[in-house]
């Protein structure tokens, strides 16, 4: 089917071009490079030297990368340029990015610049927290005309500071004068609950005092190494402040100065990201003091552009191509149409096709197109879901799984909007409502699963036994295509009869006839389905228990009913939020949440049922479908290309 036949390939050339060889099959793109260690030394050409140690890697490469993409992240945060959520990757030329790359030291010496106004944004940070720390902690004690210094004790006194519950205040100052001991107690301040005071006292009274505080839950606070007033060391604090944040200024104002080169630090970076990726290549690659060995794989679609890039480099270079040998892990590179493409990233959530498999995508493409949209079952959603996902594509420039994802609920929506026309569905039952408004009976062109249930469960039924039916019949295929024609005939063509055989037995006008199929293929699934086994019984005992495993396949059909429930919650969800909606009516105000409520809630909705209509439709290919045919354990073909993050290179 799509799955494209792969060749062996075996490249020798000389080490002194071998940087030049990558980069052009790097640019290339459909070779995907061997770890050379894992190949055993019969897959390897016989050298006349040793191999020597793998190209050593650009010590400063990983540091570079660290280096540049923290100055991107800092002057991303003071560009003027935002990007939008559907800004595409800005384009550049191969000569513009080439003619960055020559002035890799300047633009190094930039983001070490940045790098240097980072260190001192962060160390001015650290200061004003240190600052509104101390700031924090002396404001209560502002009104406090005492030196810090001055708090402590003499031979006959003691003084200190701390806090009381405000609840607990008049009684400490009662206990005072009751007692009339030798103490002053001074409020600073009160704040949440608390309040700040100094007290002082004659030694003489200190055990009776402490005792008494303590009793109160007195909480005793040490600014020990202050000198001054607080509200000295307050205005210090403040014009700190003020000082740091001039100086906090003009590092900012640097950092906007060197936003002018933020766009070529992106090109470096991706220059760079290139080089690492081109290096982690060679590390595959065998290296002698003179040659390199390379292997790998390629499509045959890609051999000829291959030999043309490299000839144009050099003619010292030996390129040798082989057919896989049996035991060999095939990467998997898949070849589809547009329309069936995106559908791979399903597939590939599930497993990757080998080489030895069958490609599942074509067939099961036209099928999650259907039952997706059957699922969404909304014109309105629909449309709304082709729209935003074709939109995301071409303005985005998507690519890879992204864009298949994409892709698969932009086509999706095609099948949605396709489902709502028939069943009537336009954004809930708005479609019924503006229908009976311009005086039409309906606006249902097939039938509405709300009002005809049964009819619904039925075709969700009849759709997923032709799916389970292809499903078999795709196994079928790859039994002939490998020379199993008996196995095809026993194992897929008697259920098939048995199962048509028990469809005809349910009308009257066919039932005879059907019961003749049903009972002929079951006495074939019992003489076949056991002929694996050793002696007669065991063959004839395995063929009969067989027979059990129909009711395996009416459960996977049942499993089908998931089509009528989640199109139906699609339905019945939409139609509360339009009830909801249409309850407010009158004042402009109403019609505002009216609005409000319609569109918030659609778009929940929307949201909602995406999420279940992809992970129910694809169980149903998972389970009900692959599961007849398909085994997957490939590895998707990786070649070694160019990958950006900030830019796309063209050219």
């Amino acid at each position: 089917m799509a799955i494209v036949r792969m060749k062996k390939l075996t490249l020798i050339g000389l080490e002194e071009e071998k940087n030049a060889i990558l980069k052009a099959i790097q640019k290339l793109g459909s070779v995907e490079i061997q770890d050379i260690s894992e190949l055993g030394q019969d897959e390897l050409p016989s050298l006349e030297t040793e191999p020597k140690s793998l190209q050593a890697k650009d010590d400063n490469i990983d540091e570079k990368l660290y280096k540049v993409k923290s100055a991107i992240d800092l002057l991303e945060n003071y560009s003027q340029v935002k990007k939008g959520m559907f800004t595409p990757k800005p384009q550049v030329s191969l000569e513009e990015f080439n003619n960055v790359l020559k002035r890799q030291a300047d633009l190094l010496s930039s983001a070490d610049d940045c790098l240097r106004l980072q260190d001192m944004l962060n160390e001015f940070s650290s200061k004003r927290a240190r600052i509104r720390a101390s700031i924090d902690q002396l404001s209560p004690w502002q009104n406090l005309t005492m030196p810090f210094e001055a708090i402590g004790q003499t031979n006959t006194s003691r003084a200190f500071l701390g806090t009381i519950q405000s609840s607990s205040i008049n009684e400490l100052q009662d206990w005072l004068e009751e007692e009339e001991v030798l103490a002053d107690l001074e409020i600073v301040s009160e704040y949440r609950d608390h309040t700040y005071c100094l007290i002082a006292y004659h030694v003489s009274s200190e055990e009776e005092i402490l005792d008494r505080l303590r009793g109160l839950e007195f909480e005793r606070i040490s600014l020990s190494g202050l000198k001054g007033t607080a509200r000295q060391l307050l205005d210090k604090y403040n014009k700190d402040l003020e000082a740091l944040e001039k100086e906090e200024g003009q590092v900012v104002a640097a950092i906007k100065e060197l936003v002018k080169v933020l766009d070529d630090l992106k090109i470096l970076y991706d220059g760079l990201l290139i080089d690492q990726q081109k290096y982690e290549a060679s590390q595959r690659i065998l290296n002698t003091g003179r040659a390199f060995v390379l292997k790998g794989w390629i499509s045959i679609k890609d051999h000829e552009k291959l030999k043309k890039a490299l000839y144009e480099i050099t003619d010292a270079v030996l390129i040798q191509f082989e057919d896989p040998d049996e035991d060999d892990k095939i990467p998997t590179l898949l070849d589809n149409p547009p329309l069936v493409e995106p559908f791979e990233v399903v597939t590939n959530l599930y497993s990757t096709p080998s080489q030895r498999d069958v490609d599942p995508n074509k067939v099961m493409a036209p099928f999650y197109f259907a039952l997706f949209g059957i699922m969404m079952g909304d014109a309105g959603y629909g449309i709304l879901m082709a729209i935003v996902g074709t939109i995301m594509i071409r303005k985005l420039k998507l690519k890879g799984t992204a864009k298949k994802l994409v892709g698969v609920i932009a086509l999706c929506g095609v099948s949605t909007f396709i489902w709502g026309v028939l069943s009537g569905g336009w954004f809930g039952d708005l479609g019924e409502r503006i229908a009976n408004a311009i005086g039409l009976e309906t606006a249902v062109i097939w039938f509405s699963p709300m009002e005809e249930p049964l009819l619904m469960l039925g075709f969700c039924f009849a759709f997923g036994l032709l799916h389970v039916l292809v499903g078999m019949g795709v196994k079928a295929y790859m039994d002939i295509r490998d020379g199993y024609i008996w196995d095809a005939v026993f194992d897929q063509g008697l259920w098939f009869l048995l199962i048509v055989g028990l469809l005809l037995l349910l009308l009257p006008t066919t039932a005879a006839v059907g019961k003749y199929i049903a009972i002929g293929a079951a006495i074939g699934l019992v003489l076949t389905q056991g002929r694996a086994k050793k002696g007669i019984f065991s063959k004839f005992f395995s063929g009969l228990l067989s027979l059990y495993n129909i009711t395996g396949i009416f459960s996977d059909v049942l499993s089908y009913s998931r089509l009528f429930a989640l199109g139906l919650s699609s339905a019945i969800i939409g139609m509360v939020f339009n009830i909801l909606a249409s309850m407010l009516t009158g004042a402009w105000y109403s019609i505002v949440f009216a609005v409000a409520i319609f569109v918030v809630g659609h778009v929940f909705n929307i949201l909602i049922n995406l999420l279940g209509a992809f992970v129910h439709t694809s169980r149903l290919q998972y389970i009900e479908f692959f599961g007849k045919f398909f085994e997957g354990g490939g590895h998707t073909f990786t070649p070694l290309t160019i990958k950006t993050k900030y830019i796309d290179l063209t050219n």
